[in-house]
């Protein structure tokens, strides 16, 4: 609604007119409850429908976050990133992402599962590799968290939880 009061001021805006298509475009609106984690949510909501990838959410978590804004896009643009790049190489009837996140006490638990290729294992010659995880893990040392990565049986699961300070 905003949006459109926007384009109506300024018809002109072509950055207004370019989000007007991409919602208009969006089938799916993901809604959980958290305006930031709606934002991230749905950008990726797009990207993995475009992917063909199924994409799996479970969230309960309240209105408002003690992580801010630049952290949960950091934690999960990073970790749906590597996800996306694990769910390329396999077979269409394959690719998932199953992404948990909810709010227990004082502590934000985060799970992320995808399967990946046992053969390529994402072993990318590209030089910037591993600079994502390693912003993560700095984010997560503020929250006093802790992050555990496991591949087994062809999938991967990266499992965090952040303290509130």
């Amino acid at each position: 609604k905003y949006l459109r009061a926007a384009k109506a001021e300024s018809p002109s805006s072509q950055a207004l007119s370019q989000m007007e298509a991409l919602l208009d475009s969006a089938t799916e609106i993901v809604d959980v409850g958290n305006r930031v984690l709606n934002v991230i949510l749905n950008e990726y909501a797009q990207i993995v429908k475009t992917g063909d990838i199924e994409l799996r959410l479970k969230v309960q978590v309240p209105e408002e976050l003690f992580v801010t804004a630049a952290d949960l896009y950091v934690i999960i643009g990073n970790t749906m990133d590597n996800a996306l790049e694990a769910c390329k190489d396999l077979p269409h009837a394959h690719r998932l992402i199953d992404l948990t996140l909810r709010m227990h006490n004082d502590v934000l638990y985060y799970k992320l599962v995808n399967p990946y290729s046992t053969e390529t294992q994402h072993l990318s010659k590209d030089p910037k590799r591993g600079y994502g995880l390693q912003n993560v893990r700095k984010c997560i040392q503020s929250y006093t968290g802790n992050m555990e990565i496991t591949r087994q049986n062809g999938f991967f699961t990266v499992f965090i939880h952040l303290n509130k300070p």
